[in-house]
């Protein structure tokens, strides 16, 4: 399997601006971007504004708790109206900064492995985020394609440079047999 290709600055920030929009149009204080790798899940992009606690590079240990634990262990849409009331979720840790509200769904390279999620978070249960769960998927396209264009130029970059390779020592070759005549 391939090395999976480094999220360029101009990705991220076309991404900070998706999750900009997302807490604006859904009226949540965090929408995030969380990058999974083993067992961490850091949080790679967070939206802007005061209300957010998160922090960009926070990381998480994956476990059973966490809501985007559910999102990837069911590869499916998470939605937790109110964690307070909810048993499988009354001891996660996002609790600790009041986030009791979560939609989330997977977020995917093009090769079906998983690059983390996209959530939505609040204090309380928001009607306006569920109503928006169709612009969040619609978004999580917007996401996974610019997965697949950074791999898709890696994978250009890696064939241009064998090609590259190949034309130098077909060069060198036919200098060496040029000499040899």
């Amino acid at each position: 399997m391939l090395k999976k290709p480094e999220i360029t600055s101009e990705t991220l920030a076309k991404w900070q601006f998706v999750v900009d929009q997302i807490s604006e149009l859904a009226s949540v204080p965090a929408t995030l971007i969380m990058h999974t790798r083993d067992q961490q899940h850091d949080v790679r992009v967070k939206s802007a504004g005061d209300e957010n606690p998160y922090v960009e590079g926070q990381s998480f240990e994956l476990h059973n708790k966490l809501y985007c634990f559910g999102v990837l262990d069911n590869d499916a849409e998470l939605c937790v109206e109110d964690a307070t009331i909810d048993p499988r979720w009354d001891d996660n840790p996002d609790l600790e900064y009041g986030m009791s509200f979560y939609v989330g769904l997977p977020l995917k390279w093009p090769d079906g492995s998983v690059f983390g999620t996209i959530c939505m978070l609040d204090r309380s249960n928001n009607k306006r985020a569920l109503m928006f769960r169709k612009g969040l998927r619609q978004f999580r396209r917007i996401v996974e394609d610019d997965l697949a264009l950074l791999e898709e130029i890696e994978h250009r970059k890696s064939a241009e440079a064998k090609l590259q390779n190949e034309l130098a020592s077909r060069e060198a070759l036919i200098s060496k047999r040029t000499k040899d005549l």
